[in-house]
């Protein structure tokens, strides 16, 4: 399953705007990541067959789901404040999570022709993931959480298995229980660390645990 796409994602017509509006907001690690999972998520559109239209929103929302991780908290409650976005107690009881909340509206306002609804969804669950997620949120969630640059050897398993390991011919069931499999890392992760799991990364888990008419505990 492991597909070379470095050529033609360079040739997606947008990449040099993304790469421009990005860069100006975080440090060249950052960078990195979101270069990286950017390329993770074409490639699993890829082995999707998405449409080019797909791929680009799926693309752009991966450019962008980290374009306010490198401010600080103060940032983030300002920004929210201004904006009218009402954090709940368990918002603010996860700051890792702050960013996912003010980076939709904050690339919204950078680039408002380049995000579009179905991009503003997918930066909005990239990190909790959530209930009822489509098709490009699940990519965004599942590319940020493998890509290659991640060193955690949870991460680096679960690229293993998505993109070697044999699956049944359903690649969108593939998809989903890789999906489930990052929520199951990140829960025993938190938990392990005595760390506060967002209600919106449980109810996720549980809601594609039903969609794949399985039976898990942790």
């Amino acid at each position: 399953m492991i597909i070379s796409m470095n050529t033609v994602f360079t040739e997606l017509d947008h990449i040099n705007t993304l790469h421009e509006a990005v860069r100006r907001e975080m440090s060249e690690k950052r960078l990195s990541h979101v270069v990286s999972v950017a390329k993770t998520a074409f490639t699993i559109c890829t082995l999707l067959t998405l449409s080019e239209e797909e791929t680009k929103k799926t693309v752009t929302a991966s450019y962008l789901h980290d374009i306010t991780k490198e401010k600080d908290k103060l940032w983030h409650y300002e920004f929210c404040n201004q904006h009218g976005i009402i954090l709940s107690d368990d918002d603010k009881r996860a700051d890792e999570v702050l960013h996912q909340i003010t980076g939709a509206p904050y690339a919204k306002k950078v680039l408002p022709d380049y995000v579009t609804p179905t991009v503003y969804g997918a930066i909005s669950k990239h990190c909790t993931g959530g209930v009822n997620m489509n098709i490009y949120e699940k990519i965004v969630f599942l590319a940020d959480y493998i890509e290659p640059t991640r060193t955690n050897e949870a991460c680096k398993s679960l690229n293993h298995f998505f993109f070697n390991e044999c699956y049944d011919g359903n690649i969108r069931k593939h998809l989903d229980k890789a999906v489930l499999l990052a929520y199951d890392n990140t829960v025993r992760y938190l938990n392990e660390k005595g760390a506060f799991v967002h209600p919106s990364t449980l109810l996720g888990r549980e809601d594609i645990i039903k969609s794949l008419n399985l039976e898990r505990k942790i």
